[in-house]
């Protein structure tokens, strides 16, 4: 039977060799953010990153059987309302690369 073009094995995700941009990691109550601000020429393509992961956001979602559509809908509304009232204040540490 042929593989669904849209799907891939678990040694074919294994053999890809992603580069990290974000790591999200819980600690103690929030979240640590860690970026490669130098991964793009321009910040704007961090849109385009977001909106895919939104989309894959819904996608899963949709597997687990909620309609797509309103999951967006969701995330859309409520990254709007926090970015207009943010319930935090993030802040950015700078570190160097070894050797620098």
């Amino acid at each position: 039977m042929p593989q669904d073009p849209d799907t891939i094995t678990l040694e074919e995700f294994r053999s890809l060799r992603p580069v990290l941009l974000c790591q999200l990691d819980e600690d103690t109550g929030g979240i640590v953010v860690a970026l490669d601000n130098h991964a793009f020429s321009t910040p704007g393509v961090w849109g385009i990153v977001l909106a895919d992961l939104v989309q894959h956001i819904a996608n899963a979602y949709a597997q687990d059987g909620m309609v797509g559509s309103a999951v967006l809908r969701e995330v859309r509304e409520v990254v709007l309302r926090e970015l207009e009232r943010p319930t935090d204040k993030p802040h950015s540490l700078r570190w160097e690369a070894e050797g620098e």
